[in-house]
């Protein structure tokens, strides 16, 4: 019978999870060199970077938990092009949920967690690196899915390395779908989200740029479809492909999408005003900069939770209700937000 904290027992259980990270990842080969796009299952894991081959695409699945394509420097227009929609009919054959995440990558433009995903890699002109172990520990800190400030803070060279990951404080333009096209929005509104509406964010930070496409609950088959192409149009005619792709589902937004924002993001109802409803209940969820959203829900009291922490406007007065169970910081969060969006100051209930 095992024993609770025995040390020898959490190192077997640590490897254990960690050979679970990697024997439950597949790769599959895409390859159009008759005309017709195939996928071709390659292997079940582990992977290893000689696994890539630059003149094709390739799709990895976490398992069903995540789905990666990365593009070779020689695979075809057609493939680069086509990359990101064919991810998506991926996960419709594996009749996968919906609101999977889906990451387009560039072969040497890979942000730290897709290289997590290998045995070993090599960077051009670096020695391997082992991601592994301690390195995968160290890197599970700071990946969108987990990453948080203060493990950026206390490793500032791994900060560096990873790319993707940083502070959100690097550059942002924001287009609203309206009639399939791109419309800017006002950098007054950057942050604020419509469930009825689709958005594609360019974020620049040194040396790249990710595109997060983001799909309200409520938008259209024919918006979701058409923000997607208008992503790939973006990437291709602005960035010559390199960018990275992300579609983001909503309530499934990553750490860093909410970073770029500092904790203010507002998820309303319906589809998009320029004049915010007279009326309204935000559920505000989150603890910091990092992880914090407010999303519109029914005007009605049942909808109140002791745990969390609501916004409510009247006409024009501000309040903030506070669960029971709430904390200090969620609380302070919903300030922050009633702040961004009202002058006139607010009432804690």
């Amino acid at each position: 019978r095992a024993s609770v904290g025995v040390k020898g027992n959490i190192k077997e259980s640590d490897e254990m999870v960690e050979q679970t990270h990697y024997n439950h990842i597949k790769l599959y080969q895409c390859s159009d060199e008759d005309g017709t796009y195939k996928v071709t299952e390659v292997k079940t894991g582990p992977l290893y970077q000689s696994d890539l081959d630059s003149k094709d695409s390739f799709i990895i699945d976490q398992n069903g938990r995540g789905i990666w394509v990365w593009v070779g420097k020689g695979a075809s227009k057609k493939e680069r092009i086509e990359a990101i929609r064919n991810a998506h009919g991926f996960v419709r054959k594996k009749k996968y949920d919906t609101s999977i995440p889906v990451t387009r990558v560039v072969e040497h433009g890979e942000p730290v967690e897709f290289k997590s995903l290998f045995h070993t890699w090599r960077d051009p002109n670096e020695s391997v690196m082992l991601y592994n172990k301690d390195m995968i520990e160290n890197i599970a800190r700071v990946t969108p899915s987990e990453w948080d400030m203060t493990s950026l803070h206390a490793n500032s060279q791994l900060s560096a390395n990873t790319r993707l990951v940083d502070k959100g404080k690097g550059k942002k333009t924001v287009w609203r779908l309206k009639n399939v096209e791109l419309e800017p929005v006002d950098e007054s509104m950057y942050g604020v989200f419509f469930s009825g509406d689709c958005y594609l964010v360019h974020y620049q930070y040194e040396g790249g740029d990710i595109l997060y496409y983001w799909l309200g609950s409520h938008s259209s088959i024919k918006e979701q479809t058409a923000v997607t192409i208008q992503t790939i149009v973006k990437d291709n005619n602005d960035f010559s492909g390199n960018a990275v792709q992300v579609r983001l589902v909503q309530g499934k937004e990553c750490l860093h999408f909410l970073t770029m924002f500092e904790g203010s993001a507002i998820i309303y109802k319906g589809d998009h005003q320029d004049v915010l409803p007279t009326t309204f209940l935000l559920q505000v969820t989150g603890t910091n900069e990092t992880n914090t959203k407010a999303i519109q829900v029914n005007m009605s009291a049942s909808c109140l939770n002791s745990n969390d922490v609501f916004i409510v406007k009247k006409k024009q007065a501000y309040f903030i209700w506070c669960g029971k169970g709430s904390s200090e910081n969620e609380r302070k969060m919903a300030g922050c937000i009633v702040r961004r969006i009202s002058n006139d100051g607010y009432s804690v209930i």
